[in-house]
């Protein structure tokens, strides 16, 4: 909105704008492009968010009446529902998607609720993993079973064809990564005590990732704004734009997300009996 280059060439609609800000346009029309594009992550989110208490609550009768193994088949279910229909479509086309089919299986926010619940299982699961009752030997398999998923997802990534265009990241063999990684990444959540694990649990690694959803979201508008008024991109440019990036994000949680949560979320009190519970 603030950039006049962009308001002039392909600023959309009042409709579409209010749409976006109202996070309903990708319900209605996925291929949608809002002014902010990384605010179809929130739209998309949204739904697992208002309905997780009641998914939790599904997996963990799951994780009570079927353990791992009904875990784990749940898991199977659940990439089935979420990669299968895109595979099927993609090789039925003659390893092809259209534009509004790779937005459709993409920004349409039911077409990611199944990665989300994917999400609850591998926790449920790596809650597990961590139970004293697991022996030794289970542990050590399930922490290079991690680590063997996180190499095989680089590998796949790194052995795709370079994409010719932005366009052949979205209809061609690229595609495949939108929902066909999300086993791959459960199962590396799943396993706790792998050798990338413990890397990635380094607090300097952690206390980046704390507002790396922040950065997401932040990215797009501030490079336009980039684009905008400096020279991009060149080396000085893109470090100034990757400093303020996550300094905005990191401002942005401490200051703002943070006080909010705390002031929203529900505050303990004891009860008549003299326990403690969610008041």
């Amino acid at each position: 909105l603030v950039i006049p280059s962009y308001r002039s060439s392909f600023m959309p609609g009042m409709w579409t704008i209010l749409g976006c800000f109202g996070f309903v346009m990708h319900w209605i029309r996925p291929a949608t492009w809002c002014p902010a594009p990384p605010s179809w992550t929130i739209e998309a989110l949204i739904p697992g968010w208002l309905m997780y208490p009641f998914l939790r609550r599904v997996v963990e009768d799951v994780d009570r009446d079927g353990g791992l193994m009904g875990l784990t088949c749940f898991m199977l279910l659940l990439y089935a529902v979420s990669f299968g229909p895109l595979l099927i479509l993609y090789f039925w086309q003659g390893g092809h998607l259209n534009w509004g089919q790779f937005a459709t299986s993409f920004m349409w926010p039911p077409a990611q609720l199944a990665d989300f619940v994917l999400g609850v299982v591998a926790s449920q699961v790596h809650q597990a993993a961590c139970r004293s009752d697991w022996g030794r030997p289970s542990k050590y398999l399930t922490a290079i079973l991690g680590d063997v998923a996180l190499v095989s997802f680089g590998a796949a990534v790194v052995m795709l064809p370079s994409p010719k265009s932005r366009a052949e990241c979205q209809t061609d063999a690229n595609v495949l990564l939108n929902h066909g990684g999300a086993l791959i990444s459960a199962i590396f959540m799943c396993a706790p005590g792998g050798l990338f694990a413990r890397l990635l649990s380094h607090p300097a690694l952690v206390a980046l990732g704390k507002y790396s959803f922040e950065v997401y979201l932040f990215q797009w508008p501030l490079q336009a704004i980039f684009r905008q008024c400096q020279r991009w991109p060149s080396n000085e440019t893109f470090m100034t734009f990757l400093l303020i990036l996550w300094l905005l994000a990191g401002l942005y949680v401490e200051f703002l997300v943070e006080p909010m949560t705390s002031f929203f979320r529900p505050r303990e009190a004891p009860d008549p009996h003299g326990k403690w519970g969610h008041g």
